[in-house]
């Protein structure tokens, strides 16, 4: 089984089907109950949640004005993580986020526009770096 990235690495995702391939960033380490969070980048347009805004050279892989798309954030577990590599055209391991990215990605999982999952909130408090 592949094991759930670490928190802070990344990965380009690409889904079968006709979704485009995404940059997810794992926000959390693996909790006790074998649990932790990801979530994805995607273009800023009017309609997303601009709770955390990032621009180019917050990484890499940003070309444009960036959002993280907290309402689709994945509670990932060994099994998910497997499910997700198994079942998309390819998953790239990318560079992790520097730390300052990582805790505005997290801030925004506890304050975005009431779109994280409480659940998901619950883990990624458990791993705040600060």
């Amino acid at each position: 089984m592949t094991p759930i990235p670490a928190i802070g690495e990344t990965a380009i995702v690409k889904p079968h089907g006709i979704e485009r391939e995404h940059l997810w960033v794992v926000v959390t380490g693996v909790a006790t109950d074998g649990k932790a969070v990801m979530f994805n980048f995607t273009g800023w347009t009017l309609g997303n949640d601009h709770t955390c805004i990032l621009k180019v050279g917050d990484h890499e892989f940003i070309t444009k004005k960036t959002v993280i798309e907290y309402q689709r954030g994945i509670l990932l577990t060994a099994e998910k993580w497997q499910s997700i590599v198994d079942n998309s055209d390819y998953v790239k391991p990318y560079k992790p986020v520097t730390t300052e990215v990582l805790k505005k990605i997290q801030n925004g999982a506890l304050h975005s526009e009431g779109r994280t999952e409480v659940e998901l909130q619950e883990i990624v408090r458990q791993f705040l770096v600060t």
